[in-house]
């Protein structure tokens, strides 16, 4: 009489497997080296793991597959568990859930084809086709408790770090009465060397979900970058990013354009500055369209900083801009002329007359001379502060 476990496999075949495994758990080190450095090849996240870590954990995994073919017993609790925090373990260094569950798809044929390779005999390779379906139920069971553990490792992770970055942003935009100890500490748990250099970006229109996709959008090897959204912001800090390459990676990534990037700055206090920096660009990218560097615009960044004590001069510019929109262009074209009024006025096909008249008309509404450098200085900050200039 043949005897059948639960599903439904015979002992005989079980029996004409035997070797096989055996064989193959006989020279499982260098098996599980082969799988780990194919894994390693094929599968970028795995850079960032040790190698000997990596193989440890492929083994124990090949181990137990061997070990339940040999049985024929599905997982026990304990090898789910294991199964589990190797997951978290993955999560917690940086390894993507995609790669780690690619990398459990390549081990899968790699198992087969070792195991093929010893399955000589014809009753061999026979009892060794019947054993597929529970193969890949190993390797379903193993891979889906991995993402389990690396999804709620990282899961944790992430609240950890957003709690980490707001209490750190908030740190570094207070008085100058905070501790810098403080935000050195932050800077710390967050995985940021305090005493390097830091670039700031801020973004508008981005969901928690979308924040979180431009985070991994930016991290890679030698960089490390935290976001977090606050109220209607995505404030995102970095290291091992320039500002210029920041700016084009999320101009082509990323899905708003709405962003200002700060300036690199050393230290603590530089963190501060770049995460200002990029707080006054995301008001100039307002008005632009386009991601803003603080480095490109400068003067119009530090104009934004400073918005709310100029309101009442963009207001005087503003009510003109309304009764007479052909005084602000005039102002702007003789800017741009070089300070010619005859260029100006063909720039604005008019006469140049006309050119002079509007002029003096400003200066007298205003009180700004733009015939003076100090009158056109002010004159040009008042229209940009009401949004008239481009």
């Amino acid at each position: 009489m043949i005897i059948t476990n639960s599903k439904g496999t015979s002992s005989s075949t079980m029996s004409a497997l035997g070797p096989v495994l055996t064989d193959v758990r006989s020279r499982l080190a260098p098996f599980a080296r082969e799988v780990a450095t194919e894994i390693r090849r094929e599968v970028p996240g795995y850079a960032g793991m040790t190698p000997d870590e990596h193989l440890a954990g492929v083994e124990s995994q090949l181990r137990a597959i061997l070990g339940g073919l040999l049985s024929h017993r599905l997982p026990t609790a304990a090898q789910v568990a294991q199964a589990r925090e190797l997951g978290a373990r993955r999560a917690e260094l940086g390894v993507p859930l995609q790669d780690v569950v690619t990398a459990y798809h390549l081990a899968y044929p790699a198992i087969w084809r070792e195991l093929r390779a010893r399955a000589g005999t014809p009753v061999e390779q026979r009892a060794l086709l019947a054993e597929v379906e529970f193969v890949w139920s190993w390797l379903h069971l193993l891979s889906a408790a991995v993402a389990e553990g690396h999804v709620e490792e990282s899961t944790e992770r992430a609240t950890e770090r957003a709690a980490l970055m707001r209490r750190l942003v908030t740190s570094l935009a207070a008085d100058g009465d905070q501790e810098p100890e403080n935000a050195a500490r932050l800077l710390g748990q967050l995985g940021f060397e305090a005493t390097d250099a830091f670039v700031a970006l801020c973004a508008r229109g981005l969901s928690v979900i979308e924040t979180e996709a431009l985070e991994s959008l930016l991290a890679g090897p030698d960089r490390v970058v935290r976001a977090v959204r606050l109220e209607d912001c995505s404030v995102v800090l970095t290291q091992g990013w320039t500002a210029t390459a920041l700016a084009e990676a999320v101009s082509a990534g990323a899905t708003t354009k709405t962003a200002g990037v700060g300036r690199s700055r050393l230290g603590p206090a530089g963190a501060a500055e770049t995460l200002r920096d990029a707080r006054d660009a995301l008001g100039r990218a307002g008005l632009t369209g386009a991601v803003t560097t603080f480095d490109e615009d400068w003067a119009g960044c530090a104009l934004e900083g400073a918005r709310a004590r100029l309101e009442p001069y963009a207001t005087i510019a503003a009510e003109i801009v309304a009764q007479s929109p052909h005084l602000a262009e005039t102002v702007r074209a003789y800017a741009a002329s070089g300070f010619s009024i005859s260029q100006c006025a063909r720039a604005l096909q008019i006469h140049p007359n006309s050119a002079k008249y509007r002029l003096d008309r400003w200066h007298r509404v205003t009180g700004w001379d733009p015939a003076t450098y100090a009158g056109l200085q002010r004159s040009m900050v008042a229209l940009d502060c009401c949004g008239f200039a481009p």
